[in-house]
C-alpha cells in the first residue's frame, strides 16, 4: 500500500476574495488578531503576577504591623512602669531632703504626747497630720488632747477629733483618730 499524500483544500475562490473589504478587514484580523490576542493574555498574566505579589506584600505589611503593635503595646507597659518608678523616686528624694523637717515635728510630737498613750498610724503631710492612737488611761487621752490644742498655732492651728471609741485589743483601750491641721512652723526646729 502506498501511504496517502497530502493535499491542501481551499474552498474559498481566490480570485475575488483578496479584492473585497470583508476578505481584506479578515485577512488583517487573522493576522493581527493573534498578536493582540497574544498580547492581551500576556497583560493579563503580568496583571495576575503583580496582584499575587502585592498581595504577598500586603500579608506581609500586615505581620509586622501586627507585630509591631505587640511590641508598642510591652512598650507602653513598661513606660508606665518606669514612671510609675520615676514617680516613687521623686517622692523618695522629697522626703529623703525633707527627712530632717519630719524629724523636728516628731520630736516636738514626742513631746507633748503623754507615756500612755501609743500612736498606731501617723500620716504627715505639708500642711496637715492624721493620726491613730490608743490609751487605756482616760486622763492621758485627755492630757494628749489638751497639749495639742495649747500648741502654738505656729506648729499646731486646728484639732479635730474623727473618732473615739472602746475597744481594740483591750476593752478597755480607748481608740481615737484625730485630724490636725498644721501650722507654717509645724517643721521648724524650736
Amino acid at each position: 500500500m502506498k501511504p496517502a499524500t497530502k493535499t491542501a483544500i481551499n474552498l474559498l475562490p481566490r480570485d475575488d476574495l483578496h479584492k473585497k473589504p470583508m476578505a481584506k478587514f479578515l485577512k488583517w484580523f487573522l493576522t493581527y488578531g493573534r498578536v493582540i490576542i497574544i498580547m492581551t493574555e500576556i497583560i493579563t498574566i503580568a496583571v495576575f503576577l503583580v496582584g499575587s505579589a502585592l498581595n504577598v506584600r500586603n500579608n506581609q505589611l500586615k505581620q509586622q504591623i501586627n507585630a509591631n503593635i505587640a511590641y508598642l503595646n510591652e512598650a507602653t507597659q513598661l513606660e508606665s512602669q518606669i514612671r510609675s518608678m520615676q514617680y516613687r523616686l521623686s517622692s523618695m528624694r522629697e522626703i529623703y531632703s525633707s527627712r530632717k523637717r519630719y524629724l523636728y515635728f516628731l520630736e516636738y510630737l514626742g513631746g507633748i504626747l503623754p507615756e500612755a498613750v501609743t500612736l498606731q498610724d501617723i500620716t504627715v503631710t505639708t500642711g496637715s497630720m492624721e493620726l491613730t492612737a490608743a490609751t487605756t488611761d482616760e486622763a492621758a487621752f485627755a492630757t494628749f488632747i489638751h497639749n495639742i490644742k495649747s500648741a502654738p498655732v505656729e506648729k499646731i492651728n486646728t484639732l479635730q477629733i474623727a473618732s473615739v471609741a472602746r475597744g481594740g485589743k483591750n476593752p478597755n483601750e480607748i481608740v481615737f483618730s484625730l485630724s490636725v491641721q498644721l501650722g507654717p512652723k509645724a517643721f521648724e526646729k524650736d
